[in-house]
């Protein structure tokens, strides 16, 4: 179950990255998140409509791998995951690259909301080759 609201995750973040940002979230996005993991993500893209910068490719992305982690806190469970967004670009509207998608290495704490999990913290660093 955590393996599958990471990557719903990682698809709402893709649709957001293409849309150029958001001034909410939408209730997919909030489906699968929560607390203050989801301040920070409705902060980010909110500021990316701000910067006006979009991902533009409708390349392929890929969690190549996804591997459990030790819980912390009050969390239910944690999982770590390696994305692949090698192929994408963003650039804003006058078509200027503002920069290349990368590899990552995310690593996220889920706490039952009802009887859902969603993520409730986490952290995402680029990577040059991901490993657990």
């Amino acid at each position: 179950e955590a393996k599958a609201v990471h990557l719903k995750y990682v698809e709402e973040m893709v649709k957001l990255d293409r849309a150029g940002g958001a001034d909410a979230l939408p209730a997919s996005m909030k489906a699968v998140v929560g607390g203050d993991f989801e301040k920070a993500l409705k902060y980010g893209y909110a500021e990316m409509k701000v910067k006006n910068f979009r991902e533009t490719t409708s390349e392929k992305w890929k969690v190549t791998d996804v591997w459990p982690i030790k819980a912390d806190g009050s969390h239910a469970v944690g999982v770590g995951a390696c994305v692949d967004f090698t192929k994408f670009h963003y650039e804003s509207p006058d078509g200027s690259r503002k920069g290349d998608g990368t590899m990552r290495r995310d690593e996220v704490q889920l706490s039952r909301r009802g009887g859902t999990l969603v993520i409730t913290d986490g952290s995402s660093k680029q990577v040059e080759k991901c490993e657990r």
